[in-house]
């Protein structure tokens, strides 16, 4: 039997989620937590195999409930049911130890699937989570290559500084820092600053 501890400041989706789960002679539900210091209550006095945690929760969000994991060496292995899709969400909660990542709007077979999985020893992503994964890994491709004086000015550009300013900071003169910025926006194919900026925050250099 796996022992799931379900965690999610919506009453609706936990007993949702407890009853679908309650179908499979598999799973037992042990508890529902609806914020953070319940879920770390529960961990210290159960035994739970699965923890299916949200990201936004009042009283230690799942982020911090999963460095709380780390720091105490549970060892309930973690999926993260969340409606966040950007990859720095995806990319943390896996990097503090997540084993499995999916979307409220998946399906109950992936659901149940995600818990198998990842109760049998291996990772788990959804469909729309491996996507998107993807799609930023291809995107890192991608990354232009700039100097480390390009990528100061980059960053002073990205806080507002105007050209002046930049070259005062960086005791460089105006015409070198102009010049910095055409051969960024060069690099990066754009037209503009502005681009410029959106760009390197989508490819992780901001």
């Amino acid at each position: 039997m796996i022992k799931v501890l379900i965690a999610d400041d919506h009453q609706i989706l936990t007993d949702g989620l407890a009853a679908l789960l309650a179908n499979d002679p598999e799973v037992e539900v042990v508890a529902k937590c609806s914020n953070g210091e319940q879920v770390m209550h529960r961990l210290a006095e159960n035994s739970i195999d699965i923890l299916i945690l949200d990201i936004n929760m009042p009283r230690l969000n799942g982020i911090q409930v999963m460095e709380q994991i780390s720091k105490k060496g549970i060892e309930s292995k973690v999926i993260v049911l969340s409606m966040y899709q950007q990859p720095s969400y995806i990319n943390k909660m896996i990097n503090l130890g997540a084993k499995g990542y999916i979307l409220k709007d998946d399906s109950s077979k992936q659901i149940i699937g995600a818990i198998k999985t990842v109760h049998s020893g291996n990772m788990y992503l959804s469909s729309e989570i491996r996507s998107i994964l993807n799609s930023q890994k291809e995107l890192k491709n991608q990354i232009p290559a700039i100097t480390s004086r390009e990528k100061e000015v980059l960053k002073l550009i990205a806080e507002g500084l105007t050209t002046k300013e930049i070259s005062k900071k960086l005791f460089i003169s105006v015409n070198t820092v102009q010049t910095h910025r055409k051969h960024l926006i060069e690099k990066f194919s754009v037209n503009n600053s502005s681009a410029m900026l959106s760009l390197a925050k989508d490819l992780g250099i901001l």
